[in-house]
């Protein structure tokens, strides 16, 4: 399912941004997710669902000087809600800092549809007025797709017909996936795969 999820378009310039929350400046900074590997990607993620995994177990949930019966029984209690917590990452309904949910009764799929046709609308309407997109911030863009999105729902119509489209398409021709999943960093097509690698100075 992640891996469906990451395919449809997590890890693209039209999906929506990360943005990072940083309390000290209370601003929030993009992280372009095309600019680091796989095996930091697998990190970041390890970390975050680290500490959804041990959220709300500030009081109550203290080893502390607990022994015996009364240390695995704190112990059980810890066990549940760190899978209590997990549960609710599975069911989607753990806040996340700095970005928006999808609207009630909308896939996070159709919704990152939407933005991305939203965004090609104003790329439009800012080509109409000589600006260049290149002097527009990544998050800027997403928050005026946001905009558009509210006053035009319309979009959102469309945007789930993409997705179902999408999703029954059939795949047109197999490819070798094998390398993407063990974190290669390059993956060779199938006639750079037929060639012999050059010998190393």
């Amino acid at each position: 399912m992640l891996e469906a999820q990451l395919a449809e378009g997590a890890g693209t310039t039209e999906a929506e941004p990360f943005l990072i929350a940083i309390a000290k400046l209370k601003e929030e900074f993009e992280i372009d997710t095309e600019k680091f590997t796989l095996r930091l990607y697998q990190t970041a993620l390890r970390i975050c669902f680290r500490q959804m995994a041990n959220r709300d177990m500030t009081k109550g949930y203290s080893t502390t000087g607990l022994e015996g019966k009364a240390l695995e029984e704190m112990r059980e209690k810890i066990r549940a809600k760190v899978q209590e917590n997990i549960q609710s990452i599975y069911d989607d309904k753990v806040r996340v800092a700095g970005s928006k949910r999808a609207k009630s009764g909308v896939s996070r799929a159709v919704n990152t549809e939407a933005v991305r046709m939203a965004k090609e609308i104003i790329k439009v309407l800012l080509r109409k007025q000589k600006v260049k997109l290149s002097s527009i911030k990544s998050g800027n863009m997403t928050k005026a797709a946001q905009a558009y999105l509210d006053q035009h729902p319309e979009i959102m119509e469309q945007a789930k017909a993409n997705v179902e489209a999408r999703e029954k398409a059939a795949p047109t021709a197999e490819f070798d996936l094998s390398a993407l999943i063990a974190g290669a960093d390059k993956i060779l097509s199938k006639t750079q795969a037929g060639k012999p690698r050059a010998r190393a100075n």
